[in-house]
């Protein structure tokens, strides 16, 4: 299994179109379906957003999640990621986009601190974070704010 991290584009956002539809990934991630007007209007806004920064992750040739840190400011950023196609969950690949966005945070972005948000029910999320070197900062109802210095 070959992961490679990729420039985002129209194949990998039609992907990602298809998984926002899927009801488990959406509780996993809390986002809500999109319309594809709504996801074809986000992705034409992505050159007007300094603060949001994108890869798409594929696998040999097959794209299966994406990426990225948004909220640019100062010397932090905010960690967010996916797996949507779901045969490659759990097979390790989420410590690799971890792994590549604390590369790409303090490489090209030159930040000192990542933080997410994930929801509490999302155990196996919960579990990488914490492998990880994240921090819990703060718990609400349904999430926990984390931290991780880099």
């Amino acid at each position: 299994m070959k992961i490679k991290f990729v420039a985002f584009n129209e194949s990998i956002l039609n992907k990602t179109y298809e998984w926002l539809q899927d009801y488990e990934i959406c509780s996993l991630i809390d986002a809500n379906p999109v319309s594809l007007e709504v996801q074809r209007n986000w992705y034409d806004e992505l050159p007007n957003k300094p603060d949001y920064y994108i890869k798409g992750i594929m696998c040999d040739s097959k794209p299966i999640g994406v990426v990225g840190i948004k909220h640019i400011f100062d010397n932090t950023g905010e960690y967010w990621g996916y797996i949507g196609e779901k045969e490659y969950w759990g097979q390790g690949i989420g410590k690799l986009m971890i792994t590549e966005m604390i590369k790409d945070a303090k490489d090209i972005f030159g930040l000192s601190m990542l933080t997410l948000k994930v929801l509490d029910n999302n155990s196996r999320a919960l579990g990488l974070y914490k492998r990880m070197g994240f921090i819990e900062v703060k718990k609400n109802a349904k999430s926990i704010l984390m931290r991780l210095e880099i």
